[in-house]
């Protein structure tokens, strides 16, 4: 087991390093303007120093004012992501975005900017690698392997059949969804049996998302949370769209800007949003803009001495850090009264690090590379996991760690060391 693991971190350097390579690739074979179009990339930035960051590693605060935008510029990019900020005089910086907001983001740079900063709105950031997904994954691989008492620990032994998957016989449910064939109720039935996994498998149009749906509605019925994700932003918001009606309370996590337009009132933004604390985040916000904008206007004129630049910078960052304490304290209040959480595996962060689910439903699972699958599967007690192996493999980008075991998934492993009593084949398209 030890070896599974190590072996499966070294496969994600090895991938990580390839989607870095030919990210930047990309990045001079695109027009600026594609890239932003895009997501890639953000134009007409000011740029200006704000302190330091761990590390001593110098920041720099890319902004631009709001200008009735339907997204944020930075709405492609996330707290972790490896940036290349691009100065006026076509000079390039890599670097971590180290704080996001709607429209200013600070970058903890790789190497000290040059010296004095050239000014105006002239600086492009452009996304080169999303390195805090693979970084929750190296987290959540290390976090699986140590594991003792916690029910990850049973999961994984399970998962590798050093422990007997565990069965609770239960009666036939009574069934939200009437228009279940026979191959998907016995499906349910058998998924809400395990006490560990479960899993659902067949070809494409079988229903296995209808199944899901059922199960987590079953599961919500007797008092559980779930969590249910995905790999992708598509397949959560199918799950939504399904689960929206039903009176669950429902958070969809991340960014709005992934989420289908009319299922967007249902993301954890749009619920922070109309929270009746959110008004204050707003003045905090705008009283932040509004010291940035004077203290931009006083320096152009030559009116800010050295120390109350500094003084407003501290104010700044004040306001900033306020702002997003409530932020993060409004989060857990609306992610802990939800029953059912929605997210693709990468999205699940810190956020809801604290929250414990008693059942995780993974769609898409025969998608998804081993280690992302472990992300929502530390959260939960058991899991259903459905998919079809002999459909689309997990995307990758190099080919070594893809022949060398990474293309192999945890639904992959658990057909193999599950019972038949725990796995469901839907056969009727």
């Amino acid at each position: 087991m030890q070896g599974h693991f190590s072996r499966l971190l070294g496969l994600l350097e090895l991938e990580h390093e390839e989607e870095l390579r030919q990210n930047k690739i990309e990045l001079t074979r695109l027009a600026a303007g594609v890239r932003e179009s895009l997501g890639r990339s953000v134009t007409r930035l000011t740029a200006e120093e704000a302190g330091a960051a761990e590390g001593e590693r110098p920041l720099l605060a890319f902004s631009r004012a709001e200008a009735g935008e339907e997204l944020s510029p930075f709405h492609a990019m996330n707290r972790g992501d490896l940036v290349c900020a691009e100065s006026p005089t076509g000079q390039r910086l890599d670097g971590t975005i180290y704080e996001i907001g709607p429209y200013r983001a600070s970058v903890a740079m790789s190497a000290p900017p040059p010296q004095p900063l050239p000014r105006g709105g002239r600086w492009t950031l452009h996304l080169v690698g999303s390195d805090a997904t693979y970084r929750r994954m190296r987290r959540a691989i290390e976090d699986v392997e140590r594991a003792e008492k916690k029910p990850v620990a049973r999961l994984r032994e399970v998962s590798f059949g050093r422990l007997k998957a565990g069965v609770e016989k239960r009666g036939e449910p009574h069934f939200f969804d009437r228009a279940l064939n026979e191959f998907q109720r016995q499906a349910v039935v058998r998924a809400l049996s395990g006490k560990d996994f479960a899993l659902v498998h067949g070809p494409p149009g079988t229903g296995k998302t209808r199944v899901l749906v059922e199960v987590i509605r079953q599961a919500a019925k007797a008092g559980e949370r779930v969590l249910a994700t995905a790999p992708s932003n598509v397949a959560v918001d199918n799950l939504l769209e399904r689960l929206l009606g039903t009176g669950l309370r429902v958070v969809r996590m991340g960014h709005p800007a992934r989420t289908a337009p009319s299922l967007r009132h249902a993301t954890l933004d749009a619920q922070l949003s109309e929270h009746p604390d959110a008004k204050k985040i707003r003045e905090l916000d705008r009283a932040r803009e509004r010291l940035m904008v004077q203290r931009s206007r006083r320096a152009d004129r030559g009116q800010l001495g050295y120390d109350e630049r500094h003084e407003r910078q501290r104010e700044i960052r004040e306001l900033w850090r306020e702002a997003r304490g409530l932020e993060k304290a409004l989060t857990r209040e609306v992610l802990g009264g939800a029953q059912i959480v929605l997210a693709t595996h990468g999205s699940i962060g810190s956020t809801v690090s604290r929250e414990a689910f008693d059942l995780a439903v993974l769609d898409e699972a025969s998608q998804a590379v081993e280690p992302l699958s472990w992300l929502p599967l530390l959260l939960a007690k058991r899991a259903v996991l459905a998919g079809d192996p002999l459909q689309l493999p997990p995307t990758l980008h190099s080919e070594k760690a893809a022949k060398e075991g990474l293309e192999l998934t945890l639904f992959e492993r658990l057909q193999q060391t599950l019972p038949e009593s725990l796995q469901s084949l839907l056969r009727i398209q």
